[in-house]
């Protein structure tokens, strides 16, 4: 039997311990990346029913009339660039939101009961920030117009830009658009007309040539769909246009 040389055994013997230090280390890092894996997925899920608790919070504060109550929760009221918006314009910012859906808000005039929402979509940034959704809402109002109670059906699409200042998600922006309006006894195209004016004014409005902007989708109609992206920058939203 020929004779290993000098010194092979222990060069074999080095070279062993360091395929082993390598498997190990292998494995360690995939081990540690599977964690993460599997951490992002239960965080990814958390978030998501935190958002749609934040809805269910603002349902309950819209029908209950509370509505300084859900922006003092559930809103992101220092944060700049804040916005309510409708088909008729943007009210920008905590002062102008506060003016216009808080102390102008008249509960006599019009009782508005807790929105039934559909199943959202949700889409969550990659960077854990920011995350988006939309919403169909059917509601019933009723108003009180010449001393006469009108009860009027309304089918909306809402939606929300969601923002995590710290460990809480914020409403950041929301938009409503209006799909449908019927008031009892008329059809949609009278009902959609006999509303009221909406005071105080929108400080951004938007005029029919500018929806194809922002939160509209093509073909007109309809809000857009939230789809995967990294941050909120990137993507479409559904508050003012930046150079307003």
């Amino acid at each position: 039997m020929r004779k290993m040389p000098p010194g092979a055994i222990p060069l074999m013997a080095c070279l062993a311990s360091l395929f082993a230090l390598a498997t190990v280390g292998c494995t360690s890092a995939a081990r540690k990346a599977a964690e993460a894996a599997q951490q992002a997925k239960i965080q990814h899920a958390l978030d998501f029913e935190e958002i749609q608790n934040v809805m269910s919070k603002h349902a309950y504060y819209f029908a209950a009339g509370e509505r300084q109550r859900e922006l003092d929760d559930i809103w992101a009221m220092q944060a700049q660039g804040l916005s309510w918006g409708t088909d008729d314009g943007y009210w920008v910012d905590a002062r102008e939101i506060e003016d216009y859906y808080v102390h102008h808000f008249d509960p006599t005039r019009a009782k508005e009961p807790i929105p039934t929402y559909s199943d959202p979509v949700i889409e969550i940034s990659g960077d854990g920030y920011t995350a988006q959704g939309l919403w169909y809402a059917m509601r019933q109002v009723s108003q009180t117009q010449g001393g006469k109670q009108i009860l009027t059906p309304v089918w909306e699409q809402h939606g929300v830009d969601f923002y995590r200042p710290n460990k809480n998600w914020k409403i950041f922006h929301f938009f409503v658009h209006k799909l449908l309006s019927t008031a009892s006894g008329q059809s949609p195209e009278a009902s959609s007309t006999a509303e009221f004016p909406v005071t105080p004014a929108p400080s951004l409005k938007i005029s029919t040539k500018d929806r194809g902007f922002g939160p509209y989708a093509t073909p007109l109609g309809y809000l857009k769909v939230p789809h995967p992206y990294y941050t909120l920058g990137r993507t479409f939203n559904y508050g003012p246009p930046d150079d307003r």
